[in-house]
């Protein structure tokens, strides 16, 4: 007769946890994957926010009660629900936002299925393809316009000083569109990191890389730098009258936004003018000269080359071609 082996108290405890934890909601799930965010993944409040959010939204659509009643029948519900919401506009929510609320979920089962708790497989969710956009970039006409504004010279005012804040949005609008940085690089940048042979970008995250300046670029940003007489270490800063009120006078990333607006207006550009199209039309010349992929990949400080053939692609093909690229 065999003897029977009993469970040890260590295994018994192990047990049960595991049988309680086998029996929470799927409320208890997400707040389990919330927490996951936060400490094991180190994701920002917005992002948890955001995931929470749309989570909440596909339990209150679907009237999902447990982990194992998620199906593709649910998701496929979710999915149609989100086609069918609008929006306070009373428009409908964009095919880049449904996905935004199918990755949150993807994200959740995929949490769930490392945990082993019986659900959907989170590849079963199939995110909507999204259609191409056709992206504004400055014409050659608004180019030259902006161009020959950002380089003119800049009037001494009635009392012999020198207009500052002219030049620092002309030396902010020429760097963005002579060297395509996104706009949180250009606002990190300090003074030292403008030499004659390039801008060094990307100090702030320890992976820096060197954008070359043009000698007109190089001119604006030296004028502008002259013409300083602070000792703020900021390359772009703010010059208003509640400057020094938080004791930080870089610019933030909103203020650059007003300031390309404004100047692109100066200049007489009669479209909307974001950093972002200042970003595109750099792409766009940089296709029409034949920069070679990886130059363009160090210009455009991608850390995937897949990202560079694709945005470096769209932007470079005709019209008619765009629409073959997906």
């Amino acid at each position: 007769m065999s003897a029977v082996c009993m469970p040890c108290p260590a295994q018994k405890r192990i047990r049960g946890s595991i049988e309680r934890y086998m029996q929470h909601t799927v409320h208890d799930y997400v707040q389990d994957f919330l927490e996951y965010l936060d400490i094991e993944r180190g994701r920002s409040e917005k992002t948890i926010g955001n995931y929470e959010r749309s989570l909440k939204l596909f339990l209150a659509s679907t009237r999902v009660q447990s982990p194992k009643s998620i199906t593709n029948a649910k998701v496929k519900a979710f999915q149609e629900y989100l086609k069918q919401r609008t929006t306070s506009k009373g428009t409908q929510l964009k095919t880049c936002t449904q996905n935004y609320h199918l990755i949150a979920l993807r994200a959740f089962l995929r949490f769930l299925n490392a945990r082993g708790v019986t659900s959907l497989p989170a590849h079963s969710v199939v995110l909507a393809r999204e259609p191409l956009r056709s992206e504004a970039v400055l014409t050659r006409e608004q180019a030259m316009r902006l161009h020959k504004a950002l380089h003119k010279r800049v009037n001494v005012r009635f009392d012999g000083s020198i207009d500052v804040c002219t030049l620092r949005d002309n030396a902010l609008v020429a760097l963005l569109s002579g060297t395509g940085l996104h706009v949180a690089e250009a606002v990190a940048l300090n003074t030292t990191s403008i030499t004659k042979s390039g801008v060094v970008v990307g100090e702030a995250r320890g992976a820096t890389r060197r954008v070359a300046l043009t000698s007109a670029t190089y001119k604006v940003l030296r004028t502008y730098l002259t013409a300083r007489t602070d000792a703020d270490s900021a390359l772009f800063i703010n010059m208003g009258r509640n400057a020094n009120e938080h004791n930080v006078l870089r610019l933030t990333p909103r203020s650059v936004e007003r300031i390309v607006a404004s100047t692109a207006l100066r200049a007489g550009v009669d479209v909307r003018v974001p950093p972002l199209v200042l970003r595109r039309t750099f792409i766009e010349a940089l296709g029409k000269q034949g920069v070679p992929l990886a130059q363009a990949q160090t210009l455009l400080g991608h850390k995937h080359d897949l990202t560079t053939k694709r945005v470096y692609r769209v932007r470079t093909l005709s019209g008619r071609d765009r629409k073959k690229v997906r």
